[in-house]
Parts: C-alpha cells; sequence; structure tokens
C-alpha cells in the first residue's frame, strides 16, 4: 500500500495540525457511527485516528472547532459517499496531476503489465526500474516518452457531424409554416 497523504494546517499562533485521509474501510465505518452516536464523538474519535499523535495537541487541547472542521472535512465532503460532484472533482484533480508526473505514469503501466505493487516498485532501482519500462514498451507497442500524455496532439476532422434526418413536417405545421411566409411577404 502506498503511503497515505498528509495535510497540515498551521495557526498564525504557530500551531499547527498534521493529519490523514481516512481509506474506504474507515470512512465507512465511521459514516455509519454517525446515525448511532452524537456527531461530536464520532468526530473525537476520527480526530484520535487521523491526527499524527507525535507531533500534534491531545484532543483534549484542540479547539472543538478543530475537531469538528477536521471531522466534517473527513465524513461530510468525502469523494468516499458516493456523492458525484465530490468524486469528479477528486478524479479530475488526480487526472490532471497524473497527466504531467511521468514517473508515476510510468508506474501505474509496469504496475499494470507486470502485478508489481506501488511499494514494490519504489524499492527497485533506477536499472530495474527503466529495464520493466522498457520491457513494458515492447508488450505494448508503444513508447513512453518523458511527456506529459495531455500534450499529445489530436488530428480532429474537418467534415461536419453527420445530421440525422428529420422527419417530415405535420400537416399543422405545413399550414403555420405557410401562414408565417405569407405574412412576411407583405
Amino acid at each position: 500500500m502506498a503511503a497515505q497523504k498528509q495535510y497540515v494546517a498551521v495557526w498564525k499562533s504557530g500551531q499547527h495540525l498534521k493529519w490523514r485521509g481516512l481509506s474506504m474501510r474507515e470512512y465507512n465505518r465511521y459514516s455509519r457511527m454517525l446515525d448511532l452516536e452524537p456527531e461530536m464523538q464520532v468526530y473525537c474519535d476520527v480526530y484520535n485516528l487521523v491526527v499524527d499523535q507525535e507531533e500534534c495537541p491531545p484532543i483534549d487541547r484542540v479547539p472543538a472547532g478543530v475537531v469538528d472542521f477536521l471531522g466534517r472535512t473527513l465524513l461530510r465532503n468525502n469523494p468516499f459517499s458516493g456523492d458525484a460532484k465530490l468524486i469528479a472533482k477528486t478524479l479530475t484533480k488526480h487526472r490532471a496531476s497524473l497527466q504531467t508526473d511521468y514517473f508515476e505514469q510510468a508506474k501505474a503501466v509496469i504496475v499494470g503489465l507486470f502485478r508489481f505493487t506501488f511499494d514494490e516498485l519504489e524499492n527497485l532501482d533506477e536499472d530495474t526500474f527503466f529495464d520493466l519500462l522498457a520491457k513494458a514498451e515492447l508488450l505494448s507497442g508503444e513508447q513512453f516518452d518523458p511527456t506529459p500524455v495531455g500534450n499529445k496532439t489530436v488530428q480532429k476532422s474537418t467534415d461536419p457531424p453527420p445530421q440525422r434526418p428529420k422527419k417530415p413536417l405535420t400537416e399543422t405545421q405545413t399550414r403555420a409554416l405557410d401562414r408565417t411566409r405569407r405574412r412576411q411577404q407583405y
């Protein structure tokens, strides 16, 4: 499993908070708990789960607003909730990030073709990594040059899109069209 991303918030006073996101399993567990337990109790449990306990203050020394913010962010505004807008926003952000990172693209190809885990790839030396990448190119028939995938030019057709055949006008539509044409003649 890849290392989870760490988030940091810093206040003017110098106090800071470092936390990680919830896994899908954790999200499902704590979001179900919201139906059974008081909201703030669940948020406190989430705080204790995700904050870096070594670097951050214990929950009894943190303002309730911080715990509330963290709980709402991780449970109410989470793409794992199934909200299509949140999913689309998150997926778009990660797609854009992947488009500009050659090594992430290369790792995805190697993982997909050779069934490595991302952790295993992180431990490879450069010769082994690029040897696998060259083999992936051979197997796929494409070269993975270090240019962002999004910069490939796509030739667009200059032909207009085909139009579907129109239905004939009804008798009422024909009379209305004739009446409109007669009025425009005057």
